[in-house]
């Protein structure tokens, strides 16, 4: 579901279609806020489940080029002559290679920054690539969430839990029943199954 379908569904868990007590902005914020938490519970039971791929433009003379809002990177690469194909860079810490010289980069992190070393000598569009684990944000209403159809629910209840606080008569439904989609979700990320299997005939 997009932005614009959680609300309205949002807005029926609340019973708030009629009159509207909640402007959309609200509803907004605890739809995403519903939204970061089950991507965070998703990242701890598989980090890999929703991977992004971004570019930045790498600047001649600047080392430090700011994250991707995500819950980790995965890789960096850089076109540091503007060749249409990405490096790997090796993790470092700081002090090992902020004197570095030469033609092989290395990356480093520091807070939401990460640092290129040797300093670029030119400016490529796109020059640098973010491998990572994305924290994502419906902005737009026509923004889809990234989490499988089945979650989406899940979005909304959460959502409405947030929002009623202790006003919600159907709190304990409600959380056991988030709970119990919650518990699913680790079966809505199973990976392939490195093994052979033999199907046996019905009956032997």
């Amino acid at each position: 579901m997009n932005l614009s379908q959680l609300r309205t569904v949002t807005r029926r868990y609340i019973q708030d279609t009629a009159s509207v007590e909640w402007d959309d902005a609200e509803v907004n914020q605890a739809i995403n806020d519903s939204y970061y938490d089950l991507q965070m519970e998703l990242q701890m039971s598989n980090p890999e489940a929703i991977v992004a791929w971004d570019t930045i433009d790498l600047t001649v003379d600047e080392n430090w080029y700011p994250k991707p809002p995500t819950f980790g990177l995965i890789q960096v690469g850089i076109d540091a002559e503007g060749e249409g194909s990405f490096t790997k860079l090796g993790f470092k810490n700081y002090e090992d290679i902020r004197l570095l010289t030469g033609t092989g980069f290395a990356a480093t992190e520091r807070g939401d920054w990460v640092g290129i070393f040797p300093t670029p000598t030119a400016s490529v569009t796109d020059g640098l690539e973010f491998i990572h684990r994305p924290i994502d944000t419906l902005t737009v209403d026509a923004d889809v969430a990234k989490l499988k159809l089945p979650l989406h629910q899940a979005i909304c209840l959460q959502a409405k839990i947030f929002m009623m606080g202790d006003t919600n008569e159907e709190s304990d439904k409600d959380n056991d029943k988030l709970q119990k989609i919650k518990e699913r979700m680790p079966l809505l990320y199973m990976g392939a199954v490195d093994q052979n299997f033999v199907i046996s005939p019905r009956g032997l």
